[in-house]
């Protein structure tokens, strides 16, 4: 087996695992209600690195503070800034919002984009890479959510969890992560994965003892011990963190042990030793 199978093959029992695990600590459920695609754009921009809960607090801000959408276009940033309140990244959300509200209107000179959920996934993507200043994570979730693509939408809080499992590579961007786990979620359960991931990288807990992607050890961490890694920080325990095992150097071959045959076989083939001869002396003659 070679050394990507076998690491397709660990990552796949690791996720088999760890949504049950999920699952059953958060007790959670989709949303049934959905919104329509503009919301849904703006709502992933209260998402990124945010629990659910406070994204929905967020966005409610923001909605009671600019009921008219056209209102929010033409604010100043400092004033949409203002639903985010206590963030470290509010200025950036707030621009945002903005950025996207006025991407849709220009379009259409509308506050309605419905008109992405006609278009073929390759259309839609290359629709919204023209959306200048959107992370990768609100295209992904904007396609995942409105379109139903599969497609696993990744921030940067979920890319440090993956990562401390052991489950993706520390240079992996977030994109890069959301195609390589993508095969080992069926589609109909990417949405409610990607909820549990979140839950779990959103968790205060868990957040505090989960280190940066700068800090993981060269030799990344060891999958075989996520789960049991990440039951500690769920139940309010510090676990040890445990890089991967480096791999043993080739073990020298043992010296070969000369057996009597051996030693009288080498006895007989050995050249034998003779004896150096004195050279004659000559005499004087009289």
């Amino acid at each position: 087996m070679t050394s990507s199978r076998a690491k397709a093959a660990e990552r796949q029992a690791v996720l088999k695992k760890l949504q049950p695990l999920l699952k059953k600590h958060f007790k959670f459920a989709l949303p049934k209600a959905e919104r329509p695609v503009l919301e849904t754009m703006l709502f992933a921009v209260c998402l990124e690195n945010q629990s659910p809960d406070e994204a929905e607090r967020c966005y409610a801000r923001f909605r009671a503070d600019f009921p008219d959408l056209n209102e929010a276009r033409v604010s100043q940033v400092s004033e949409l800034e203002r639903a985010f309140s206590g963030l470290a990244d509010s200025e950036w959300r707030g621009f945002r919002l903005r950025a996207a509200l006025q991407f849709v209107f220009e379009k259409s000179f509308t506050f309605e984009f419905e008109s992405l959920k006609k278009k073929t996934l390759d259309l839609a993507v290359k629709q919204l890479a023209r959306l200048k200043h959107a992370t990768p994570f609100i295209r992904s979730y904007t396609l995942q959510s409105a379109l139903g693509a599969h497609l696993l939408p990744v921030d940067d809080s979920m890319r440090r969890l993956f990562v401390w499992m052991g489950l993706v590579e520390p240079t992996m961007s977030e994109d890069e992560i959301g195609e390589a786990l993508k095969s080992s979620v069926r589609k109909a359960e990417a949405a409610t994965f990607c909820l549990a991931i979140r839950l779990a990288a959103t968790d205060e807990f868990v957040r505090t003892h989960v280190p940066e992607v700068s800090e993981a050890p060269p030799e990344g961490y060891d999958p075989t011990t996520a789960i049991a890694r990440l039951q500690g920080l769920l139940d309010r325990t510090e676990p040890k963190v445990k890089p991967k095992p480096k791999a043993a150097p080739p073990a020298a071959a043992p010296a070969a042990k000369k057996t009597a045959a051996s030693v009288k076989t080498e006895s007989k083939t050995a050249p034998a030793k003779t004896k150096a001869v004195k050279p004659a002396t000559r005499t004087k003659s009289s």
